[in-house]
């Protein structure tokens, strides 16, 4: 549980320094990074401005064992 809280403070730190919008391909490779670099079987992440949802998708699977998508 610690590994996902620190691979989401990454992401949002991260993010919060980028002045241009990312684009959904920079933000996968940036999340695939995260995982690998954290050993997180699954994550999801979704990025909100203006109160919406712009993008909104899980990564990996919730676990090693069931291999069910996230």
């Amino acid at each position: 549980m610690k590994r996902i809280f620190f691979a989401a403070v990454i992401l949002i730190v991260y993010a919060a320094r980028v002045n241009a919008q990312m684009s959904t391909s920079a933000i996968d490779s940036l999340v695939e990074k995260v995982r690998a670099t954290f050993d997180v079987p699954g994550i999801a992440v979704a990025v909100i401005k203006d109160g919406k949802m712009i993008h909104g998708k899980g990564y990996g699977a919730w676990s090693l064992a069931s291999k069910e998508k996230v």
